[in-house]
């Protein structure tokens, strides 16, 4: 698989701009749902190169990218987990302006999965996605799309924060109490009301 996707990788950073639909319903129908495949660690970096090649050709092209991984998003797979969100922060960083303009398509869908995988019992999944959420890229979405944003991300590390529901790694619950300073100081009126509601 891995000398198929590098071969792939050439052929698609030949491609033409603007992309034809069917190399845009290709990079959806066929390399997304690769991602579901058993084994995915052993060709992940060569997948993630196609579809980053993709982008080059077509930044709009990320949002249906991200909510292709959303949708094979591995709940029952911490390891894999972590690669979905290696593979989201790339394509963001990569699209750029994209992903503001099109936060509502794929942003409180992102930030939900985000914040349940903070909680996960496997530790690195949880650290991953918290410092996903205090990533510059996220927290600029956040604040340019406040009312939306703000709310999915402060409720559920707050609530995730109590407790019986706090993580058992001491380091995983030091991170959500850095990413949730991180976001009180984005907006203290609006994590204040946040707090008293939750």
């Amino acid at each position: 698989m891995t000398e198929l996707l590098e071969i792939l990788s050439s052929v698609i950073m030949g491609y033409a701009t603007p992309l034809k639909d069917i190399h845009k319903e290709f990079a959806k129908r066929v390399l997304i749902p690769l991602h579901k495949v058993q084994g995915l660690q052993n060709f992940n970096t060569q997948l993630l190169t196609c579809m980053k090649n993709f982008l080059e050709k077509d930044k709009a092209l990320g949002v249906d990218l991200i909510l292709g991984l959303l949708k094979y998003w591995p709940i029952t797979c911490p390891a894999k987990e972590v690669v979905f969100i290696n593979e989201v922060e790339e394509i963001i960083d990569t699209i750029g302006s994209e992903a503001d303009k099109n936060f509502n398509r794929f942003g409180p869908k992102l930030l939900y999965r985000l914040v349940q995988t903070a909680q996960n019992m496997h530790y690195q999944a949880a650290e991953r996605a918290l410092l996903l959420l205090n990533n510059d890229l996220i927290q600029k979405l956040v604040k340019e799309n406040l009312k939306v944003g703000y709310p999915i991300i402060v409720k559920g590390l707050i609530n995730a924060n109590r407790g019986p529901n706090q993580h058992w790694n001491a380091n995983v619950n030091t991170i959500t109490m850095t990413v949730m300073r991180a976001y009180m100081e984005l907006n203290r009126e609006m994590f204040e009301q946040l707090s008293n509601q939750s």
